[in-house]
Protein backbone atom coordinates (compact mmCIF):
# COMPACT_ATOMS: atom_id res chain seq x y z
CA UNK A 1 0.00 0.00 0.00
CA UNK A 2 2.05 3.00 -1.22
CA UNK A 3 1.25 5.88 1.12
CA UNK A 4 2.13 9.44 0.19
CA UNK A 5 2.49 12.35 2.57
CA UNK A 6 0.15 15.32 2.48
CA UNK A 7 0.44 18.47 4.57
CA UNK A 8 -3.12 19.41 5.52
CA UNK A 9 -3.36 23.19 5.77
CA UNK A 10 -7.03 23.67 4.95
CA UNK A 11 -8.85 20.36 4.95
CA UNK A 12 -11.35 19.80 2.16
CA UNK A 13 -14.78 18.45 2.99
CA UNK A 14 -13.55 14.93 2.13
CA UNK A 15 -10.41 15.43 4.24
CA UNK A 16 -12.59 16.36 7.22
CA UNK A 17 -14.66 13.20 6.76
CA UNK A 18 -11.50 11.09 6.55
CA UNK A 19 -9.93 12.81 9.56
CA UNK A 20 -13.08 12.20 11.58
CA UNK A 21 -12.85 8.50 10.73
CA UNK A 22 -9.14 8.43 11.61
CA UNK A 23 -9.61 10.04 15.02
CA UNK A 24 -12.94 8.38 15.81
CA UNK A 25 -11.22 5.81 18.02
CA UNK A 26 -8.10 7.70 19.05
CA UNK A 27 -7.02 6.38 22.47
CA UNK A 28 -7.51 9.62 24.38
CA UNK A 29 -10.88 10.35 22.80
CA UNK A 30 -9.43 13.26 20.83
CA UNK A 31 -11.83 13.86 17.99
CA UNK A 32 -11.20 15.70 14.75
CA UNK A 33 -12.99 18.91 15.86
CA UNK A 34 -10.76 19.02 18.98
CA UNK A 35 -7.60 18.57 16.94
CA UNK A 36 -8.79 21.10 14.36
CA UNK A 37 -9.26 23.64 17.17
CA UNK A 38 -5.80 22.85 18.54
CA UNK A 39 -4.26 23.37 15.10
CA UNK A 40 -6.02 26.73 14.76
CA UNK A 41 -4.86 27.87 18.21
CA UNK A 42 -1.23 26.85 17.63
CA UNK A 43 -0.13 28.09 14.21
CA UNK A 44 3.30 26.46 14.58
CA UNK A 45 1.61 23.02 14.70
CA UNK A 46 1.21 21.20 11.38
CA UNK A 47 -0.93 18.24 10.41
CA UNK A 48 0.41 15.55 8.12
CA UNK A 49 -1.70 12.78 6.65
CA UNK A 50 -0.98 9.54 4.84
CA UNK A 51 -2.80 9.43 1.53
CA UNK A 52 -3.72 6.35 -0.49
CA UNK A 53 -6.18 6.25 -3.41
CA UNK A 54 -7.19 9.89 -2.73
CA UNK A 55 -8.23 9.08 0.84
CA UNK A 56 -6.54 9.95 4.13
CA UNK A 57 -5.73 6.79 6.09
CA UNK A 58 -3.67 8.15 8.96
CA UNK A 59 -2.48 11.44 10.40
CA UNK A 60 -0.14 13.02 12.95
CA UNK A 61 0.46 16.54 14.18
CA UNK A 62 3.95 17.96 14.60
CA UNK A 63 5.45 21.09 16.09
CA UNK A 64 8.89 22.38 16.94
CA UNK A 65 9.81 22.86 20.60
CA UNK A 66 13.33 24.21 21.02
CA UNK A 67 15.31 22.00 18.62
CA UNK A 68 13.03 18.97 19.02
CA UNK A 69 10.27 18.07 16.60
CA UNK A 70 7.36 16.79 18.68
CA UNK A 71 5.18 14.21 16.96
CA UNK A 72 1.68 13.82 18.43
CA UNK A 73 -1.73 12.39 17.66
CA UNK A 74 -0.41 9.64 15.40
CA UNK A 75 -3.41 7.57 14.44
CA UNK A 76 -4.46 5.29 11.59
CA UNK A 77 -7.98 4.28 10.65
CA UNK A 78 -8.92 1.04 12.34
CA UNK A 79 -9.74 -0.74 9.08
CA UNK A 80 -6.29 0.02 7.63
CA UNK A 81 -4.17 -0.91 10.64
CA UNK A 82 -1.59 -3.69 10.28
CA UNK A 83 -0.83 -2.54 6.72
CA UNK A 84 2.29 -0.41 7.44
CA UNK A 85 0.43 2.91 7.09
CA UNK A 86 1.77 4.24 10.41
CA UNK A 87 5.30 3.11 9.54
CA UNK A 88 5.16 4.80 6.14
CA UNK A 89 3.57 7.94 7.59
CA UNK A 90 6.28 8.20 10.26
CA UNK A 91 9.07 7.61 7.71
CA UNK A 92 7.65 10.29 5.40
CA UNK A 93 7.32 12.80 8.24
CA UNK A 94 10.93 12.19 9.29
CA UNK A 95 12.03 12.76 5.68
CA UNK A 96 9.94 15.94 5.32
CA UNK A 97 10.91 17.42 8.69
CA UNK A 98 14.68 17.33 8.93
CA UNK A 99 15.58 18.05 12.57
CA UNK A 100 18.37 16.88 14.87
CA UNK A 101 15.94 15.50 17.48
CA UNK A 102 12.44 13.96 17.43
CA UNK A 103 10.14 13.02 20.29
CA UNK A 104 6.91 11.09 20.55
CA UNK A 105 5.12 10.64 23.88
CA UNK A 106 3.12 7.48 24.39
CA UNK A 107 -0.41 8.30 25.53
CA UNK A 108 -1.32 4.73 26.44
CA UNK A 109 0.41 1.36 26.35
CA UNK A 110 0.48 -0.02 22.86
CA UNK A 111 2.76 -2.82 21.66
CA UNK A 112 2.20 -1.69 18.06
CA UNK A 113 3.33 1.89 18.72
CA UNK A 114 6.30 0.71 20.77
CA UNK A 115 7.37 -1.59 17.93
CA UNK A 116 6.78 1.14 15.33
CA UNK A 117 9.03 3.68 17.03
CA UNK A 118 11.77 1.28 18.12
CA UNK A 119 11.94 -0.15 14.59
CA UNK A 120 12.31 3.44 13.31
CA UNK A 121 15.38 3.92 15.52
CA UNK A 122 13.75 5.76 18.44
CA UNK A 123 14.96 5.00 21.96
CA UNK A 124 12.27 4.60 24.61
CA UNK A 125 12.79 6.71 27.74
CA UNK A 126 9.79 6.17 30.01
CA UNK A 127 6.73 7.24 28.02
CA UNK A 128 8.85 9.13 25.48
CA UNK A 129 10.44 7.87 22.31
CA UNK A 130 13.49 9.91 21.27
CA UNK A 131 15.42 9.93 18.01
CA UNK A 132 18.59 11.97 17.74
CA UNK A 133 20.38 12.41 14.45
CA UNK A 134 24.10 12.94 14.52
Amino acid sequence: MPVTLELIEKPSAQDAIDLEKIYNDYPLALRWPDLQKLLAEQPNRRLYAGLFNARLLGAASVYLQDSTLIIEHLCVRTITRQRSVARDLLRLILEAEDHPRYQFTLCQESPGITKLFTNAGFIQQGDDFILEKS
